[in-house]
């Protein structure tokens, strides 16, 4: 894999999505925080309790945004079926 390029300094991402297969879920949301991007992974954050709290802990410490993606959380169905009508 090659994409330590979207860690360089030079590249003007703020983001980055981790969409990739679980077991490198970990390594590259690592690199993307240490890099101070902020960070999208897809579900599942990390096969390993104590490698998702490393996550956690070093997105505190660097000031950036972790985030894990949620199956339909913000689907416009469920949305409905809460009783919230905020349809865009």
């Amino acid at each position: 894999m090659d994409y330590e390029r979207l860690f360089a300094a030079e590249l003007a991402l703020d983001a980055i999505v981790v969409a990739t297969s679980a077991p490198t879920h970990f390594a590259i949301a690592r690199r993307a925080i240490e890099s101070g991007k902020h960070c999208f992974v897809e579900k599942p954050l990390t096969l390993k309790v104590r490698e998702a709290r490393e996550l956690v802990r070093l997105s505190e410490q660097g000031g950036t945004v972790l985030m894990v993606g949620h199956l339909m959380q913000y689907h416009s169905a469920i949305t409905w079926i809460k009783g919230v009508h905020r349809f865009r």
